[in-house]
């Protein structure tokens, strides 16, 4: 199983050479801590990405992604006040902010 923080790195190298800008705003546990995606559309528009529940992978070696919040970019806030609730229950988890005036920051919703 890949590790985390290898994950969050080539995630992040992909996104750069995609023009896309991001950083990590949480880093979380190296060997398996969960991933929280913010996409900023504009400051204050932000799609939110969050593991699906479920086996983290698909058959193909993808991550399974979920819109926790609804496939509609929410205000910035909103998207706080989610990550926030998700690290009070689990300081190991990983956020990660992109700006992508696309929305998608490069990543697909599971099937």
């Amino acid at each position: 199983m890949l590790k985390t923080k290898i994950w969050v790195q080539a995630y992040l190298k992909t996104c750069h050479a995609a023009g896309l800008t991001g950083v990590v705003a949480h880093k979380g546990a190296e060997e398996a801590g969960a991933v929280f995606i913010r996409i900023f559309i504009s400051n204050d528009s932000v799609r939110l990405f969050a593991p699906q529940p479920g086996p983290t992978y698909d058959e193909h070696g993808s991550r399974n992604w979920c819109n926790p919040l609804g496939t509609e970019p929410v205000s910035a806030e909103t998207a706080d006040d989610y990550v926030k609730r998700q690290l009070s229950f689990d300081s190991d988890i990983w956020v990660l902010d992109i700006e992508d005036k696309e929305g998608s920051g490069l990543l697909e919703i599971s099937k």
